[in-house]
């Protein structure tokens, strides 16, 4: 199981089970520990009469290391910049404050690109052959189900979601937060 599998044969590569760090400290403070990961792209209209998806956007999904509660934002790409702010704005939004951030090797979520001295969280990154560690990697399952269920696509199908403007993007963000949690 090297990384170059991890990429070339995805439909069939299953995570070996191993140490997870997950759930090992629940005296620890809700979401101080999280991993993370997007999900995307989403394809969304500019306004409720268009008929073209112009805008694509993708969902960041936030994971909590200690009590497996998850966060679904709407991040605008995947650079840098957009991680950030959908981070700080889902600090905001649940008045708590990251400690430790995990994610996978990808550029966009590398650690010299999200640590800096301005923001009090470290970022860990587990390599492409370690998602098992990667705790939202299991929680990004139960999320695509009720995604493609309500795009009405099947679970390998590479057909273009249905065009949804941001606000219902938004609300069915909150939705699967919801039902998951």
């Amino acid at each position: 199981r090297c990384p170059g599998c991890c990429r070339t044969l995805l439909k069939r590569f299953i995570a070996p089970a191993g140490e997870r760090y997950t759930k090992v400290q629940p005296a620890k403070c809700c979401l101080s520990d999280i991993s993370i990961d997007p999900i995307g792209p989403v394809n969304l209209r500019n306004h409720t009469n268009a008929r073209r998806a112009t805008l694509q956007c993708f969902i960041l999904v936030i994971g909590c290391q200690h009590t497996g509660a998850i966060i679904l934002t709407v991040a605008g790409a995947v650079t840098s910049d957009a991680i950030i702010l959908a981070l700080k704005s889902s600090e905001m939004s649940y008045n708590k404050s990251f400690e430790r951030i995990y994610a996978d090797a990808g550029t966009s979520l590398s650690s010299a690109l999200l640590q800096s001295k301005h923001r009090n969280w470290t970022v860990s990154q587990h390599p492409s052959f370690a998602h098992h560690r990667v705790y939202v990697e299991s929680r990004i399952k139960s999320v695509k189900v009720i995604f493609n269920t309500f795009m009405k696509k099947y679970s390998r199908e590479n057909r273009i979601t249905v065009p949804i403007t941001i606000f219902e993007l938004c609300f069915l963000c909150s939705t699967i937060q919801n039902q998951i949690n």
